[in-house]
């Protein structure tokens, strides 16, 4: 049986009333695999973590961003406008629970969806402030996979 063709053609601008027409092959690939189930912004200054993580969630149809600490999770928020921001507590640069409070001050991302994600303990008080800071999910690591992306796919 052949693969399926599917051209996906898109809008070029390239000057004042200049339109021309490309094939966009990543939207290609993505579309002859089935579609996507959504987007994702994967934040952990671990880059094993984000490997395997990434690895995971584009196995299972998410189209997958990552960044290694705050201050790239906030730039790629803005300009991917992910359906899903993962987002772990403890990185250099800047944390994820600031992260947060900037993700959820700029009118512009208010609104995105995040998980929290951490190897704290229960009696620190990080998980009641990202809750209250606009979380709508914490997750204590080491998780159950299968929790984990239930999780994604509630949040989905």
């Amino acid at each position: 049986m052949p693969d399926k063709l599917i051209h996906v053609v898109v809008p070029i601008i390239t000057g004042p009333g200049d339109i021309r027409l490309a094939t966009c092959p990543w939207l290609e690939r993505m579309f002859a695999a089935g579609g996507c189930r959504g987007r994702i912004l994967l934040v952990d200054d671990d880059a094993g973590v984000r490997d395997l993580f990434e690895q995971i969630l584009r196995r299972l149809g998410y189209y997958i961003r990552t960044a290694a600490d705050g201050v790239e999770c906030l730039k790629k928020a803005r300009t991917m406008r992910p359906d899903l921001i993962l987002l772990n507590y403890l990185m250099p640069v800047m944390d994820g629970l600031t992260a947060l409070k900037y993700l959820k001050m700029d009118p512009m991302i208010s609104y995105l969806k995040v998980v929290m994600f951490s190897g704290v303990g229960n009696d620190s008080p990080f998980w009641a402030e990202a809750m209250e800071a606009g979380a709508v999910c914490c997750l204590q690591t080491p998780f159950d996979i299968k929790i984990f992306l239930a999780v994604v796919e509630r949040c989905m």
